[in-house]
Formats: structure tokens, C-alpha cells, sequence
């Protein structure tokens, strides 16, 4: 069977492009959650580039799953990003409003600086 590890780094990198987009074009909300989505195929990459299959969406867990050491200032900013993936798309996340209304510039910035990071990390351990 092929290793895919490569196909889901080079698709979290291209959702991360998307995300400065999106960011840039004040969908601040979809640059969250794409930014969160981003990280996890990363992650979920560079375990398929070790040898085992990774399943959910928490980035936190994908990154103490890892058989491999890692910073340990990135399990914060995995848990920031974990905060994306369901209330940037639903209306129901928060009490009122939709999710557009609960997210801004600000946010964005964190969340595509983080999966970055994260992306870097897996970029950094997939090269050698």
C-alpha cells in the first residue's frame, strides 16, 4: 500500500494558502477553521509517515499520539486551534449569532501563525 503522508502535507499546506486568503478577504471565520484543518492533515501526515494511522480531529491528541518528541509549546497552541473546528461553522456554537459575528482579524492571525508552526514541525520531521 502507498504511504500517503506526502498527499495530506501537501494539502495542509495548500489549506493554509487558502486561509491567508480568506483572511485576507475579512472570512475570518473560515480562516480559523481552515487553519485548524490545515494543522490536522499535517499531523495526521506525519503519522501516516511513521508508520501508524491517526483518526479525529483534535490536534492536541494528534500531537501526544506522536511516538515522536515534540515542542511542548505547541500542545497550547494545538488547543487553540482545537477551539475552530466545530463553533467557526455552526450557529449553534455560541449562545447567539452567527459564527461569522464571534471571530475577527485577531483570531485569524493566531490561528494560520499556530497551524503554521505546527506545519513546520511536520515539514521539519517528513525532510529527514
Amino acid at each position: 500500500m502507498t504511504n500517503r503522508a506526502n498527499d495530506w502535507l501537501k494539502q495542509a499546506k495548500r489549506d493554509l494558502k487558502q486561509a491567508r486568503v480568506l483572511k485576507k478577504n475579512k472570512g475570518y471565520e473560515w480562516a480559523c477553521f481552515l487553519a485548524q484543518q490545515s494543522a490536522e492533515k499535517a499531523l495526521k501526515g506525519l503519522h501516516l509517515f511513521l508508520g501508524q494511522e491517526a483518526w479525529g480531529h483534535t490536534i492536541s491528541k494528534l500531537l501526544t499520539e506522536l511516538p515522536i518528541g515534540f515542542p511542548k509549546e505547541l500542545i497550547d497552541k494545538a488547543k487553540i486551534l482545537d477551539s475552530f473546528y466545530i463553533p467557526t461553522r455552526y450557529p449553534n456554537g455560541f449562545p447567539e449569532g452567527a459564527p461569522y459575528e464571534h471571530y475577527g482579524r485577531t483570531q485569524a492571525e493566531e490561528a494560520i501563525k499556530y497551524a503554521s508552526e505546527i506545519i513546520k514541525f511536520v515539514s521539519s520531521k517528513m525532510a529527514k
